[in-house]
């Protein structure tokens, strides 16, 4: 019988990832998402940083399109448009 390298993760009753054969490491073939975390800790942070992303989304929403009519509107003031 051959023995694998990969440790497959099993859910406890409460959500928290088990590890199933005593080894912490996890085959680097295996697919993983964006929502595949080894504790309770890596989903908090995860957390956090979904709020920070939404928020820099939403000013950038704003702020690069205004930021860029600003500089049009500076490079075309500066531009002498006579025509003969």
């Amino acid at each position: 019988m051959q023995q694998s390298d990969e440790v497959e993760l099993e859910c406890s009753p409460d959500g928290e990832p088990e590890e199933s054969g005593g080894m912490s490491r996890r085959s680097s073939f295996r697919p993983r998402d964006a929502d595949d975390f080894f504790d309770r800790d890596e989903v908090k942070a995860n957390a956090r940083w979904k709020v920070w992303a939404a928020s820099l989304d939403d000013l950038s929403r704003v702020l690069v399109p205004a930021m860029y009519a600003i500089i049009v509107g500076v490079f075309l003031s500066e531009h002498n448009f006579t025509y003969n």
